[in-house]
This record gives C-alpha cells, sequence and structure tokens, in this order.
C-alpha cells in the first residue's frame, strides 16, 4: 500500500508537466528502484533453539530468520535474569558473536548457579536487526559419566569419572537412585546420598547400601563445584542387587583391590567370591563393618589353604584378617557370619608387591599412609617419599610386626632411625620426627632383629604447630600423627578431635627431650568424668 501511495502520489507530480511517455517510464523504474531499496530494511529477529549450560558458560543455538538474505553477522547478549531486562545498559553484548559456520556461539566467563537471560539478533548491510525473544540459561558442572554400577548383596557400588573441561574445581558429588519402576519425573522419589564423594576424599566410587536383592534400580551421579552450587545429573545407569553365590561353582569373581559388599542373611548362608593371582605376592583378605564374619581361603580344588574368626584388628576386631604370600592360580573366599547377622560387611582382597631396594620402592604420599607386609622375619620393605617443599614430618609404623624404621637420603645415607616409638595401639613399632628440605627420601621397614612378621602399615604426617588455645587448635584425625613444639617453657598446644559416632579412642604423647602432661575436655571445657584421662610422660 506504501508503494501504491508513492505513485499515485508521484502522477498528480508528473500529470501538469505532461512528460513524454519514455521520459515518464524511466522515470517510474527509478522511483520502483528506489522502492525496492528502501524495503531492503534490517533483518527480523532469528529464533533461539536452545540454550546448554556449561562450566560457566552457555551455548546459544539459533535458526536465521526465515526469507532473510544478505545477513553478514549476528550479535548476542545476555544478563543476569534478576537485573532489569529493559535497561539495555546493562546487557552484555557481544559484537559480531557469529560471522560464517553452524548457528551457535559460547559465552564465557559466567557465573555457576546464576540463571541469565540470552537473546541474538542478525546484521546486514543496513545494520542490526531486531533482538530475538529471550530464553534463558543457568551455568553448571556438566554431568559425569559412570562407567559402572556393580551389582552386590543388597547393594550397589558406584563408579564415575570426572566431567571432562571444566575449569571450576569439583568439592564433591552427589549420588541418587531411584526403583525403576517408580515415577523418576519426580524428584522427591529419588534417594540421594548428598556428599558421596568430597575433595581429595579417595576414588570417585560409591557404595548404595540397604537395597532390596531382585530390585532393578537406576542411579545417576552430578558433581558439585566449590561453590556448592549443583552440576547435571548424569545419564542413569541401572543395575539389579543379588545374594552372592553360595557354592564355589557359583562363586562372585572379584580382584585385588576391590571392595565388595555382602550380607549374610539367613544364618546358615554361606557367600563364595573366586580371585586370581597372576603373580606371587603378599595378601591381606578381610572384612569390615559390624557383622562377626568368619572366613576360608581355598585353593582351586577346593582345600582350605587357612581360615580366621577373630582378626583382633580395630576398628572392628570381630571381623576376621588373613594375610599369606600365594602362588599364581585361582583361590575362593568363603565367608559366613557369627551370632546377629543383621548388618552387611564390606570383603577386601588387598595385594602387596615385596620391595626390596630404594629401586623398586612403593610410593608413600605425604598426609597419607601405605601398607606392607614382613614375609619372611628378615624381610626388608622400602617407600618413597617425595617432599616438593620443607617440611617437618613424622613417620610411623602400626601392625602386627615389632618393625624398626630406618629414613635415608636418595642416596641412602641414614638421616633417623627408630625402633620403638612408644605411641599407643603400636609402643613397638617405630616413629621418626624431622624436619627435611624438598627432595627424595626413602624409608626401610623391617622387624626387630628379624624376629617377627606380618602386616603393617607406615603413615607420612607433616607436623603444623597446634595453636595456644582453644580456638585455634589443631584437628586430629584418628589414626594419624600430630605434633607441636614445648616452647618456651610453660607453652601450651591445643588439639581438637571431632567425632560423629561414640569411639573409643587411646590418646598418648611423646618426646624425647622434655617431659609432656596432656588433658581431654570437651567442648564446653569440661573433663568427661570416665573417658578423659591425665596422662604424664
Amino acid at each position: 500500500m506504501r508503494f501504491l501511495r508513492v505513485i499515485d502520489s508521484m502522477t498528480r507530480i508528473l500529470r501538469p508537466a505532461r512528460w513524454a511517455p519514455a521520459a515518464l517510464a524511466a522515470l517510474l523504474c527509478i522511483v520502483l528502484a528506489l522502492s525496492y531499496v528502501s524495503a531492503q530494511s534490517t533483518p527480523a529477529a532469528p529464533t533461539i533453539d536452545s540454550v546448554s549450560s556449561g562450566d560457566t558458560i552457555l551455548t546459544v543455538a539459533w535458526t536465521a530468520p526465515a526469507g532473510e538474505t544478505g545477513i553478514t553477522a549476528y550479535d548476542v547478549r545476555h544478563i543476569e535474569t534478576s537485573e532489569d531486562e529493559t535497561d539495555d545498559t546493562k546487557w552484555t553484548v557481544v559484537d559480531n558473536a557469529w560471522t560464517s559456520g553452524t548457528l551457535e556461539y559460547t559465552i564465557t566467563g559466567l557465573t555457576n548457579g546464576t540463571q541469565y537471560d540470552v537473546q541474538t539478533r542478525a546484521v546486514n548491510s543496513n545494520g542490526d536487526g531486531t533482538w530475538s525473544a529471550t530464553e534463558v540459561g543457568t551455568p553448571a558442572l556438566p554431568a559425569p559419566a559412570i562407567g559402572s554400577v556393580r551389582a552386590d548383596d543388597r547393594a550397589l557400588l558406584v563408579s564415575w569419572s570426572a566431567p571432562s573441561g571444566i575449569t571450576t574445581g569439583v568439592g564433591a558429588y552427589d549420588v541418587r537412585y531411584i526403583e525403576t519402576t517408580a515415577d523418576e519425573m519426580v524428584d522427591s522419589n529419588w534417594t540421594v546420598e548428598e556428599d558421596a564423594w568430597e575433595d581429595g576424599d579417595g576414588s570417585l566410587s560409591l557404595a548404595v547400601t540397604g537395597l532390596t536383592n531382585g530390585t532393578e534400580y537406576d542411579v545417576q551421579v552430578r558433581a558439585v563445584d566449590v561453590n556448592d552450587v549443583d552440576g547435571a545429573w548424569s545419564p542413569t545407569t541401572s543395575a539389579t542387587p543379588a545374594d552372592h553365590g553360595d557354592t564355589r561353582a557359583a562363586a562372585t569373581s572379584v580382584s585385588a583391590g576391590a571392595r565388595v559388599w555382602g550380607a549374610i542373611d539367613p544364618a546358615d548362608d554361606e557367600d563364595y567370591f573366586s580371585f586370581s593371582v597372576s603373580r606371587t605376592a603378599d595378601y591381606w583378605i578381610y572384612t569390615l563393618g559390624d557383622l562377626d564374619t568368619v572366613s576360608e581361603l581355598l585353593d582351586s580344588n577346593g582345600m582350605l589353604v587357612e581360615s580366621d574368626d577373630y582378626g583382633a584388628v580395630l576398628p572392628n576386631p570381630d571381623n576376621f584378617f588373613l594375610w599369606r604370600k600365594l602362588q599364581t592360580g585361582t583361590y575362593y573366599i568363603k565367608v559366613t557370619g557369627y551370632g546377629p547377622t543383621d548388618e552387611p560387611y564390606v570383603l577386601r582382597i588387598r595385594e602387596f608387591r615385596d620391595t626390596t631396594s630404594r629401586s623398586n620402592a612403593a610410593t608413600l604420599a605425604l598426609n597419607d599412609f601405605a601398607s606392607g607386609t614382613i614375609d619372611p622375619e628378615d624381610d626388608e620393605d622400602y617407600f618413597k617419599l617425595e617432599l616438593s617443599q620443607a617440611t617437618e614430618v613424622a613417620i610411623r609404623g602400626s601392625g602386627f610386626p615389632d618393625t624398626v624404621g630406618e629414613l635415608q637420603r636418595s642416596n641412602g645415607t641414614v638421616i633417623a632411625s627408630n625402633d620403638d616409638g612408644y605411641l599407643p595401639g603400636g609402643r613397638r613399632n617405630f616413629l621418626i620426627r624431622e624436619s627435611l628440605q624438598a627432595g627424595t627420601y626413602y624409608l626401610k621397614v623391617h622387624s626387630f632383629v628379624g624376629r617377627s612378621d606380618g602386616p603393617y602399615s607406615v603413615y607420612a604426617t607433616a607436623i603444623a604447630e597446634p595453636g595456644s588455645a582453644k580456638a585455634d587448635a589443631q584437628p586430629l584425625t584418628l589414626g594419624r600423627a600430630a605434633g607441636g613444639n614445648i616452647e618456651p617453657a610453660g607453652d601450651e598446644d591445643y588439639f581438637s578431635l571431632t567425632l560423629t559416632d561414640t569411639t573409643y579412642v587411646s590418646i598418648g604423647g611423646v618426646s624425647e627431650v622434655t617431659n609432656i602432661n596432656g588433658g581431654l575436655t570437651d567442648e564446653n571445657d569440661l573433663r568427661a568424668p570416665l573417658d578423659s584421662i591425665h596422662f604424664d610422660d
């Protein structure tokens, strides 16, 4: 209509002039051309197809405006949803976000857990087009990948890998599960194990226990960043818990290093497991948990190799504990229960290669532990400790044999040695405390005059000077050593111990140069009537 009105106006203007037909036709062609150019205005709005979230990013994909040609670029802009969207100055605009290729753009530098509004517009030779309708997205850690869900007795062991391509640190992982037949669309139907894995806490796996054998469950995992922002849930993986085999023929196959969950129900239930030994090595075979377990180690023919009822290893001395050097072959473990059997157990099989010198030393990490076996009695084991900076270190042994420790430099020079550390729970095991420079060190462990054997563990702990008041007390970890310096005379050092369950605890202190006194109080500075012991020397 606008074009017809232009022609009508021109006709009225030209009519009195009595233009020649040819000239009038030429002028009308010029008018038509000008009208066509004016019709080529800026583009219409694109359509956003998706806004996909990632770690501090949003990836925007869109479709070009229908029927538009000559588009040279697209702009993208974003704003926090909580801001005033009508104020153009508050938007962050990326000019020429797209100039070729697939119609998408990744916005970076965003904040995980914050919702953003996103728009895009097309650009041609006449200028910027109209902004698209708003779509929203919330950056978050992408989903982890579940590697496996192993079906155990009344339990599922879920293992996963970290999300790929992330820059924000992962602080924890959550795991959730639901019966496959339930409505997964309702979040409240899922059971969530929050903080199933926390930063630095072992391998990326979790045992979901208390399940029903024969019922299929769906499982998902998500990462939580260091700012406590939840990531995306992984795709679903399913598995069905089942009772372990009741005979050698139906034994559950396990591998060294694995953790396997089981249950003895009914009371006369028997669980069988099989594992293969590919090289001669020392093996620890034991259970964890509150169930009083009994074990039999069988060879490939079902002949008894060794059995145990009372392992006497804390924190659950009623569990069995077997250690033995095994030759190559296939072995079976039979697990039964004694007394009440309504508690689950965890079976561990651990292999320890024999280390005979510094050249094949096992790794001992700072603030961690490593294990080995003195077998035979004159055996010597080696561990390698690497320090990236100067550190005061306490290294101690714990276990069945009377161990002696010898700390060496990388060239074999002895720095310190000790026989008896006099620490609670292992008074005859060694304790070495030294200030070390950055570098590589070795620990040689053997038994006292070669007259005891058995499994043991060694712990390496960085010593930090504790606080001088309860407010800045240094936290203690069960099973780990800590230390300080009484300086000047009359100095007082404070340590704290946090327990989530009622626990029997033995606390002791030793010093080669001074007498030290200790006292145990609760959080209100009151000495508990029976649980607090004042010790001297």
